[in-house]
């Protein structure tokens, strides 16, 4: 019988506790108290899996609040190796075993700040029912405004637990015995789970399939889909000038955690994209005519580059792409571009003489905020959210050149 502290709080202390953490001394130098934490588990198996995916607060806060709308991470790592050696080679068409997430920082009941989030703010996933749009939610946002203990006192603890005693890898299989997971999150029946996600009505797992997912953008074919809520405790207008803000009890959508058939993890967020993909008339109702690398218009120009040219996936207009005015003694280029892109998609433009040699003359970097930076200038902000434009000039001295082709390159 499991009966240490450490071994006793992974998840059913997330509503059931109100034990100090102010005791636990982290050992594992690849887990700290408030990383998002992914683990699998699996009906009748004799091993489960945890996975350190690093500080929930300052790595995945930031699609509906935080100090960054764009924090998409692709590759975080791969974790085949311990999904084969806990549930076999074909662990990704096995419908028996489970994913999820969770994180939290503080169990204190005080008005503390960490990293922008108050005190208790619970990070948990809830699965999605479908491959669903990139960059939104394909479930709806957690609600624990009645469940208890969570609602009324708010008594997590962050989650220490065998990760950060017992192993010191950022993946780690533990079995049965020593994990907390299967003591305290026990399976009732087939999907049915026990009293650490009482607060969660029907779980906050993901169930394996037996074939992939579906494709997920540039995570390519996954196996588990996770969506990320953030939960608050309370509001707390003492503390409103440092903390992230959110709606009490309410989850908020903060990205979508994938694992790909081939055990690749990635995180995948980009509502700016996601806003405007699905924003025009007609509508793209179709789920391929929505990916980054569609052209549904059939106009040449691919969706990411029509999103940086502020374009219409839906209609055929080429007159957004780069014009070249030859006149002077300059090369200019010059564009219009979607002031949300800067942050997210990379930027390049690049010339040529012959349109095959693209790699003689030196790529130049789109800066992501206004100002004049080298050959390049990006005019201040104009229009109104969330279609706010900037003007982007590229100036080439022509020299011995009497002609020059340009292309924008663009990239997450």
């Amino acid at each position: 019988m499991k009966t240490s502290f450490i071994q006793k709080t992974l998840l059913t202390a997330l509503f059931g506790s109100s034990l100090s953490i102010s005791s636990l001394q982290a050992q594992n130098p690849n887990y700290a108290v408030g990383d998002l934490v992914l683990f699998f588990q699996q009906q009748g198996g004799s091993n489960t899996v945890y996975v350190s995916l690093g500080s929930a607060a300052t790595l995945y806060r930031g699609t509906s609040a935080g100090p960054t709308a764009d924090r998409q991470k692709l590759n975080i790592i791969n974790i085949n190796a311990e999904l084969v050696s806990a549930f076999g080679v074909n662990w990704a068409t096995q419908t028996n075993v489970y994913a999820g997430l969770a994180a939290a920082r503080s169990s204190s009941t005080g008005t503390g700040v960490i990293d922008g989030d108050q005190t208790r703010t619970l990070y948990v996933s809830r699965p999605r029912a479908t491959v669903g749009t990139l960059g939104l939610a394909d479930s709806t946002p957690w609600d624990v405004t009645t469940s208890l203990p969570y609602a009324s006192s708010g008594q997590i603890i962050a989650m220490g637990n065998v990760l950060e005693t017992t192993y010191t890898t950022a993946a780690a299989v533990s079995p049965t015995s020593v994990s907390a997971i299967d003591n305290q999150n026990p399976f009732l029946s087939q999907g049915i789970q026990g009293t650490a996600f009482s607060g969660f009505a029907g779980g906050v797992q993901q169930p394996g399939s037996a074939s992939a997912f579906g494709s997920f953008g540039p995570a390519g074919q996954v196996e588990f889909a996770l969506d990320l809520n953030r939960i608050v405790p309370r509001l707390d207008s003492e503390t409103a000038a440092v903390e992230v803000s959110g709606v009490q009890h309410i989850g908020t959508y903060e990205g979508t955690v994938v694992v790909s058939t081939s055990g690749i993890v990635s995180f995948i967020t980009f509502p700016q994209y996601a806003s405007w993909v699905s924003a025009f008339n007609p509508p793209l109702t179709n789920e391929a005519d929505r990916s980054e690398a569609a052209d549904p218009d059939g106009d040449g120009i691919e969706n990411l580059l029509e999103f940086v040219l502020n374009g219409n996936p839906s209609a055929q207009d080429a007159s957004i792409l780069p014009v070249l005015d030859a006149s002077g003694s300059n090369f200019v280029f010059s564009f219009s571009r979607r002031a949300d892109s800067a942050g997210p998609v990379s930027q390049v433009f690049e010339y040529s003489t012959d349109l095959a040699n693209w790699t003689a003359k030196t790529p130049i970097t789109i800066p992501a905020v206004p100002g004049t930076v080298g050959m390049v200038t990006v005019g201040p902000t104009t229009g109104s959210a969330p279609n706010e434009v900037q003007a982007v000039t590229i100036t080439i001295p022509k020299g011995s050149d009497i002609k020059l082709f340009g292309r924008l390159k663009t990239s997450k």
